[in-house]
């Protein structure tokens, strides 16, 4: 199993690429982000948030 982190600042393209990995049998979204922001705040958290 692969996780991926989906980050992206465009919610169409976000939501393109969350229901591409979907269709992807090994991966395994492990999170979605909205912006760099997002992402970097999201890694500050405990290791079981991120």
């Amino acid at each position: 199993m692969i996780k991926v982190l989906l980050i992206d600042d465009e919610p169409l393209a976000l939501q393109q690429m969350k229901q591409m990995a979907e269709k992807i049998p090994y991966f395994e979204i492990a999170g979605i982000c909205e912006s760099a922001f997002v992402f970097r705040d999201a890694c500050a958290l405990p290791k079981a948030a991120c």
